[in-house]
């Protein structure tokens, strides 16, 4: 499960200054629900699906490259 505090730990990665706390929850959210569903994009949510999965996409794939090296360690 994603946390808001990865989020905002790793929005620099992404070019973003500073994230605020409701939009690290909502993303996380969104993140999360992406994993759970296999990146079936959910109409309610206010992202494009082009970017909602884009965005999403990338933050999982750099989580997932962060914990691999944090294992190897």
């Amino acid at each position: 499960m994603v946390r808001n505090q990865v989020i905002k730990g790793l929005a620099p990665i992404f070019g973003i200054d500073a994230i605020g706390v409701t939009d690290a929850a909502d993303l996380a959210d969104a993140i999360n629900y992406v994993r759970r569903t296999g990146y079936k994009y959910r109409r309610e949510l206010s992202y494009s699906p082009k970017r909602f999965l884009k965005v999403a996409r990338s933050v999982i794939v750099a989580m997932e490259n962060y914990y691999a090296c944090d294992r190897k360690v």
